[in-house]
Order: structure tokens, then C-alpha cells, then sequence
């Protein structure tokens, strides 16, 4: 298990220690193949990458479907939890979904200048919608919520709130607070350590203070937590990164340097 949890590659049961800890199983894997995922998107147009992303979920539910009627089989009861490889396909293509984005920002942004206000109102309300679909859209049909739905809406709903922050002023303006703009900083540690604060808090404080009271003070205590890790360990390994990569670059532009003097 502990092997497991260093190398975040096989299958098995995320929820023994920190089980948000599923979704690095799949990104490292990814990034594996990350690389060549931007050179398909780089590769390829608007249509083709779209058609390619979004030939994924169908794909995957078709299979899902003829598994299911014909040999009885449900392949969203996965082996390895959320772990499970039959997982890491689906989350592949929300990687490309952002790459695609990313490359057609300036398009994006272009079009969305032109949208009036309305339009611009009715983005917002659908990113919500989309984004608490689990929530908002008959919650009780289990035939709308099938896991790959749910990852799609709220997908899209990410997709739109990405569009608006990066075009809207008022939006940008709210972001770029101070404490609005640090605590997304902070978001992807307290992602990691919001339920282990929890647990732990739950655990060591029981019987010596009301429940709801050890939730208050364990939910103001996991953003502490979340601030201490991402000073001494996210930035210090963002900043570590950056310093290889300006080092690849320096020397890969020296060489291009002495190139172009020969």
C-alpha cells in the first residue's frame, strides 16, 4: 500500500489514507503521455481536436452500454475504485480539453468581445447550472447522473468559468483580490489535506468538544494546514521546476546561438 502511494501509478483503494488522492493516480499517469496529447492538439484544427475529445466519452459510453446489456457486465464498478485504469482514458480527455482552450484563448476571447451583455449573464448562469449539475438537474434520476455525465457537466461548467475569468473585468476584478487570489493559490494543497485535517480532527478531538464545533474549527484549520504546505513544499517545488526549465532553455538558446554563428 505504502509502495502504492509513492508511486501513484497502480490500481488500488485510494480511501485506506487521503482518498482525494485518486485524482494524482491519473495525472500521473497522463503525464506520461502528456507530451504527446499537446502534439495531437498541436497537430490538428479546432474540429478535428474537438471531434477527437469528445470521441472519447461517446466511445466509452458505447462501450459502457454494450457491456452492460449484452454480457451483463457494469464497467463503472471499477476494480480499482477510483484508481481504476479503465478511469484514466475519461480524465484524458478533460486534459486535452484544456490544452484546447489554451490554444485557442486569443479566438475565445475574440468571440466572447463580441457577445452582448445578456449572452455574457446567461454564460454565467449555465457555468453554474453545469457546474452543480449533480445537484440542480432531477438529482433523484439516476439514468442522468451516470458518472461520465456528471464529469461532463461539471466540465463544462470549468470551461466557462475559465472563459469568463480570463475576459470578463468584473470577473478578473473579484479573482485578483487579495484574499480571493491567495486562497487560489492555496487550492490545490487544501484539495490534498482538507479531509486528513478533517479525519484527524475528528478523531483526536472527540469527546472533548461538540462534532459540528470540531467541523468549524477543523475547516478553518485545513486552510493553516493548506497555507504551511504550499510555503514549504508546492512553491518551493513550482520555483525548483522553473529553475530546470530556465536552465534547459538558457542552454537550448546558447546552442541555437552558436548554430546560427557557424
Amino acid at each position: 500500500m505504502i509502495i502504492n502511494h509513492i508511486i501513484l501509478l497502480g490500481e488500488f483503494n485510494t480511501m485506506t489514507l487521503n482518498p482525494v488522492i485518486w485524482s494524482l493516480i491519473h495525472e500521473m499517469r497522463v503525464s506520461l503521455i502528456f507530451p504527446f496529447l499537446m502534439w495531437v492538439l498541436h497537430r490538428g484544427n479546432f474540429k478535428k481536436n474537438l471531434s477527437f475529445i469528445l470521441g472519447i466519452p461517446i466511445i466509452f459510453f458505447i462501450t459502457y452500454y454494450i457491456c452492460l446489456k449484452i454480457f451483463s457486465y457494469d464497467i463503472t464498478v471499477f476494480s480499482g475504485g477510483y484508481s481504476s485504469f479503465i478511469l484514466t482514458p475519461h480524465y484524458v480527455a478533460f486534459f486535452m480539453l484544456g490544452g484546447l482552450l489554451a490554444k485557442y484563448q486569443k479566438k475565445i476571447s475574440e468571440i466572447y468581445k463580441k457577445i452582448n451583455v445578456t449572452y455574457k449573464i446567461s454564460l454565467v448562469v449555465l457555468a453554474l447550472i453545469m457546474y452543480m449539475y449533480n445537484w440542480l438537474v432531477l438529482p433523484n434520476n439516476s439514468t442522468l447522473h451516470l458518472f461520465i455525465f456528471n464529469d461532463w457537466a461539471i466540465a463544462t461548467g470549468c470551461v466557462i468559468f475559465i472563459t469568463l475569468g480570463l475576459n470578463s473585468k468584473l470577473v478578473k476584478v473579484f479573482l485578483l483580490l487579495k484574499l480571493v487570489n491567495y486562497v487560489g493559490k492555496i487550492s490545490y494543497s487544501l484539495y490534498l489535506y482538507h479531509i486528513p485535517v478533517i479525519l484527524g480532527s475528528l478523531y483526536f478531538l472527540h469527546g472533548l468538544m461538540p462534532v459540528r464545533l470540531i467541523l468549524f474549527v477543523s475547516f478553518a484549520f485545513s486552510f493553516i494546514v493548506s497555507a504551511i504546505m504550499y510555503h514549504m513544499v508546492e512553491l518551493p517545488s513550482v520555483n525548483l521546476g522553473k529553475r530546470f526549465t530556465r536552465s534547459k532553455q538558457q542552454n537550448q538558446m546558447n546552442h541555437d546561438s552558436k548554430t546560427a554563428i557557424s
